[in-house]
C-alpha cells in the first residue's frame, strides 16, 4: 500500500516520528501507519514506516543517553524554576516596602495639602 505521507503539523503522543533515510526529513504518522509505504513529501522516495517494536529498539539503544540528557534538563530547569521563586519573593518584599512608602507620602501631602488649604 503505498501513500502519500501526511504532512499535518498536529504531532499526537501515539504517532510514529521518524526520519526519511534517504533526505532525513522528519516525519509523523499515526500509529496505525506502522509497516505501510509512504512516500517521503520532500525527496518522494518511497519508504516503510517503521512498526512500533522497531521504534522501541531504536529507543531502547539511544534511551539510557536520552534518559541522562532529559534528567539534566530537568534538573536545569527546576534550577531555574527555583531561581525565579527567589526573584519572584524578592520582589514581592520590594513592592511591599514600596507600598508602605506610598503610604506614607500619601498621608504627607494630604497633611500638606490640609495646612495649605487653612492657609487659603
Amino acid at each position: 500500500m503505498n501513500e502519500q505521507a501526511d504532512i499535518s503539523s498536529e504531532i499526537n503522543p501515539s504517532d510514529i516520528i521518524f526520519e526519511c533515510p534517504e533526505c532525513g526529513k522528519s516525519l509523523a504518522i499515526d500509529e496505525r501507519g506502522a509497516g505501510y509505504i509512504i512516500t517521503c513529501p520532500d525527496c518522494k522516495s518511497e519508504i516503510q514506516v517503521p512498526g512500533l517494536e522497531d521504534i522501541e529498539q531504536h529507543s531502547d539503544i539511544d534511551g539510557s543517553e536520552s534518559r541522562v540528557e532529559l534528567s539534566e534538563t530537568l534538573r536545569a530547569f527546576n534550577e531555574r524554576i527555583q531561581e525565579l521563586q527567589r526573584v519572584v519573593e524578592h520582589d514581592r518584599q520590594k513592592f511591599k516596602r514600596i507600598s508602605a512608602d506610598v503610604v506614607l507620602i500619601q498621608a504627607a501631602l494630604d497633611r500638606i495639602m490640609g495646612e495649605v488649604e487653612e492657609d487659603v
